[in-house]
């Protein structure tokens, strides 16, 4: 059977009993596994090794951006999107910077549900309007995106690169500048 394959992770069960409601309404997502724990989660993960995780950040015995951060190492196939009632900056820049690709609120979902899990999977980040804002505040509040000149300590390498960093005085660690590069502070 073909489709896009869901692990979800919720542990209020009146929202995980309608996810499973919903997703079983349609013909072209197939629910490979559904975990109320964090560790349940995680071997459901290894084991189905699915297309998205659908993940609630309050889980009872471990962080869901534990989940996140275990498929962005070991699933790079498997789309996270959070959902979950937690919308302040911490939890939205953790969940994102764990490797989150969307980020819907429980109490905002839209009605096109489905159609923001297949959007995730064709390559779109579905995010809730007041949490995108959020981002985009906070990306305000960084400053634009400047050009830097990371310098190669050991080597001097002439293969230097332009590289963007996020804030101009934080130089990207991100660099293919050359095998040994430093960062300079």
């Amino acid at each position: 059977m073909k489709g896009i394959s869901i692990v979800l992770v919720e542990d209020d069960i009146k929202f995980r009993e309608a996810f499973v409601r919903i997703i079983g309404a349609t013909t072209d997502l197939r629910l490979v596994g559904v975990a109320a724990s964090g560790d349940e989660g995680l071997r459901l993960l290894a084991e189905q090794r699915p297309d998205v995780l659908l993940i609630d950040l309050g889980l009872p015995d471990r962080p869901g951006r534990d989940l996140i951060s275990y498929a962005a190492q070991h699933l790079p196939d498997c789309d996270s999107m959070v959902i979950t009632v937690f919308g302040d900056e911490r939890h939205v820049i953790e969940s994102i910077e764990a490797g989150a690709t969307g980020y819907l609120l429980k109490d905002a979902l839209p009605a096109d549900f489905t159609e923001q899990i297949r959007q995730l999977h064709a390559g779109a980040s579905p995010i809730s309007p007041v949490i995108a804002r959020q981002v985009l505040a906070r990306s305000r509040r960084r400053g634009p995106l400047v050009p830097i000149r990371p310098k190669c300590i050991p080597c001097r390498s002439a293969r230097r690169k332009f590289y963007l960093s996020p804030r101009r005085d934080s130089p990207t660690t991100r660099s293919r500048a050359c095998c040994r590069y430093r960062p300079t502070r």
